[in-house]
């Protein structure tokens, strides 16, 4: 199996968890692997990037594509629902593997973005998941948090794992213009510094060193936010 070929079987397993979550309507949600598998690519085709990622040149990501439905992805072997780029050697433009869709994720740039700057950290980290838990975005829209330590407070009194699974802690993000630069650059402010970000109505992005570990931390912080949720009700209920 090739390393392209394990991240996609990994990627489609992970659609089946997030669809069995309830955590991707529709077209919601969509996941990236920076690779290091070299790929010949046709370059007739170069789509010019938004801004120059200089630390992911000559790289490859692995992303969904737009359009794909989690229940899809995790159900059928369509190498369609994924995008394979190559960034050039300049940082400036990609290309698309004519094998796989030529429309890649609405959310590349934030990818694109976050998979750059782990580069230049040079950290392990290479796996990326956005999608929108119920409970996450509920939390967010009954509960308003000062700042992220208000928020990570509340998760380490819920949950004593916190300070394990995510030593740095949770950011948070109020609402943005899903696919904007403005949102893809607040995410990748965040996530250098935390080990998920949720965003106000727009559930969460987590990474990891694979596609589980970035998954590991949506379902602590999905538990932690569901728990919460029931302790506030039942407080809201004796009050």
């Amino acid at each position: 199996m090739t390393e392209i070929e394990k991240y996609v079987k990994e990627m489609k397993e992970a659609a089946g968890v997030i669809f069995d979550h309830g955590w991707a309507e529709a077209y919601a949600g969509n996941m990236s692997v920076c690779i290091n598998e070299k790929t010949d690519f046709d370059r007739s085709g170069k789509i010019q990037l938004h801004k120059k990622f200089s630390n992911l040149k000559g790289r490859s990501v692995l992303i969904t594509s737009s359009g794909s439905r989690m229940r899809q992805i995790a159900s059928q072997d369509q190498i369609k629902m994924f995008s394979l780029i190559k960034i050039d050697e300049n940082g400036e433009f990609y290309y698309c593997h004519p094998d796989f869709s030529d429309r890649p994720s609405s959310e590349i740039t934030a990818h694109l973005m976050i998979h750059n700057e782990f580069c230049k950290m040079k950290k392990s980290d290479t796996a990326i998941v956005h999608c929108h838990p119920d409970s996450i975005i509920t939390l967010l829209r009954t509960q308003k948090f000062e700042d992220a330590d208000s928020l990570n407070g509340m998760l380490s009194d819920v949950l004593l794992e916190s300070k394990l699974l995510l030593p740095n802690g949770a950011g948070v993000l109020d609402e943005m213009e899903p696919g904007s630069d403005m949102l893809a650059n607040a995410i990748c402010r965040e996530v250098i510094e935390r080990d998920i970000v949720l965003l106000d109505k727009h559930g969460c992005f987590s990474y990891g060193r694979d596609i589980d570990e970035a998954l590991d931390k949506i379902e602590f912080v999905d538990k932690a936010a569901r728990i919460n949720l029931e302790l506030f009700k039942l407080k809201y209920k004796d009050s």
